[in-house]
Order: C-alpha cells, then structure tokens, then sequence
C-alpha cells in the first residue's frame, strides 16, 4: 500500500463526522475547506475577525461555523467544543504553534484512558512504502517509560493505517558498537521493558529492534553486518527516536530533500482526535490531514 492508496480508502470513509478548523486567517485554509466541501466533507469553522466574509459563499451553501467569544481564544474555543461533542474531531496549527494547541488540548480534552503522556507521528510515503517517525514534537527528553509508551502508542498508529510494524528503537550506537553510553541504554533499556511486557501478556508478534542506527535499521544488508543477531529481516517502517532533538531533525530532513511526502504531525491518543498541522503545510496537506484524523 502507498500512500495515494491510503488517502483514497480514508477518504471514503465517515463524512459525516465534523472536523472543526480554529486557523481561518490563511488562505491554504480556505481552499481546503472549500475543496473538502466539494468532496462531501464535513468541515466547520470558527472565527472573531472579518476573515468570515472570505467563506460567505460557502456558509450560504451550508458551511458549519462558530463565533469565538472575544474573551476566549479560538484554539481554547475550539478544544471546549471538540470536548463537549459539538464537534467530532480538531484539526489546526498552519499558523499557531504546536505547544498552544497540545495544552488548550490536554487542559480541555485530555489524553486517553491509560495514557500517560501525550506523543506524535509523522506518516511518510515513499514509492510503495509508508514509514512513521516518533516522537518528532511533544516529548523533548523522554523517560525509558515514557519511550516504552511512544512505542506501544505508534505501533497502534500504524495498525490502525493498516501498515504491519517492523520497530527500530533508534540510536547513534549498533550493538553495543558505543559501549555502555548512558544515552544507549536508555534504549536498550526501553526496549528490554517491552518485550518483557508483550511476552508476559501475550501481545504482538512484532519485530522490535533495540539500539539501531538508521542504516541499520533501513537497510537488511546493512543491519546483519552490523549486528548478525537483528530480528530485522526486512526493513523497518516505525522508528522511535530517542529524543526531540533527532527525530525533530530527522523529519524535516527526510521530507525537505526529497526522500518521501510527510504528512503530520498526528497527536497520538488524545480522548478524542485531535491534530496538529505543520506551519509549512500545503493545501493538499491539510485535505490529507482531513482524512486522517477523521479516521483515527
């Protein structure tokens, strides 16, 4: 599966459901709008400027929208509604930064039942293949628990894309190629938690290597010469970057030279689906974006 084909079976699917968008002031949001309505779709909008006048001809058409109080702000507005169910899901960020949106989230919504700490993924397609990054933006340094839950959190992301996940837990070290560095095995220690949980509850039968340089984990030629024991036998299509700072950098590298279309950033399991959107995003990643949070 690409990822042309996983944005058409998306797109087929829950119409009916509303996704609010609070960043009206941007005209890559206007088209998107108007191109999700001619789709069928079901976008709202929320606004407290002279912005509105731009989607007249869509509200007369039948385009759902909100007034934001000018006491409250449009992201705090729009959080509230996805929380009382006036709205089925929160799409926003092409001009606010993503820490405004994760707390006017985490205040109003709040993360789901069992989830400890909020993460992200970004969906990458390249020629027939889809790959997920994590975590990219929320958790800058995070815990051998809380990098055990990053993985649990996007290998449920990637099946619910359909995609069967092949793990690399992500490292400047290969088998033990940088020795006992502390930052080494604080993945190394992550990954020995999870498989000792999924082995005591009977869970998954996933590849997961631990401590992996991304050659290694990309490519199988590579990752047996560096370490004949991988569990990797063909190439991994999640990778868990240690902190923000890697997997911040390894994103925009790996979208801005070419190597695959990134979509993203997703929030992975919020009480109810809510996304943010890169500031750099196209038209067509908002439509994209669309189809993927309705379905989360």
């Amino acid at each position: 599966m690409n990822l042309t084909q996983l944005l058409k079976n998306l797109s087929e699917k829950n119409k009916e459901y509303k996704i609010i968008y609070p960043d009206i002031d941007d005209e890559r949001i206007f088209q998107a709008v108007s191109k999700l309505k001619d789709a069928w779709e079901n976008p709202v909008i929320c606004w407290k400027s002279d912005e509105l006048e731009r989607y007249k001809k869509l509200i007369d058409e039948g385009l759902e929208y909100f007034k934001v109080p000018d006491e409250i702000e449009n992201e705090v507005f729009a959080a509230k509604k996805l929380a009382d169910g006036e709205v089925d899901w929160f799409l926003w960020g092409n001009i606010t930064t993503t820490s405004g949106i994760v707390k006017a989230l985490i205040k109003n919504v709040g993360s789901a039942q069992g989830v400890k700490r909020l993460s992200s993924h970004f969906l990458f397609g390249r020629e027939e293949e889809l790959f997920l990054y994590s975590d990219w933006g929320i958790q800058i340094d995070p815990t051998v628990e809380q990098l055990a839950e990053i993985w649990l959190l996007t290998v449920q992301s990637a099946l619910k894309y359909g995609i069967e996940p092949r793990v690399a837990m992500l490292s400047f070290s290969t088998a033990w190629s940088w020795g006992e560095h502390e930052k080494v095995l604080k993945v190394r220690e992550a990954t020995d938690l999870l498989r000792n949980k999924l082995q005591d509850e009977g869970l998954w039968d996933i590849p997961i290597e631990w401590e992996i340089q991304f050659d290694a984990a990309l490519i199988p030629e590579i990752g047996l010469r560096k370490n004949p024991k991988t569990t990797l036998k063909e190439p991994a299509n999640v990778f868990i970057f240690p902190d923000i700072d890697s997997g911040n950098i390894a994103y925009k590298i790996t979208e801005r030279l070419g190597w695959a279309v990134a979509l993203g950033p997703t929030l992975q399991w919020l009480a109810k689906p809510a996304n943010d959107l890169s500031r750099g995003c196209s038209v067509e990643d908002i439509v994209a974006m669309h189809h993927i949070t309705k379905n989360q």
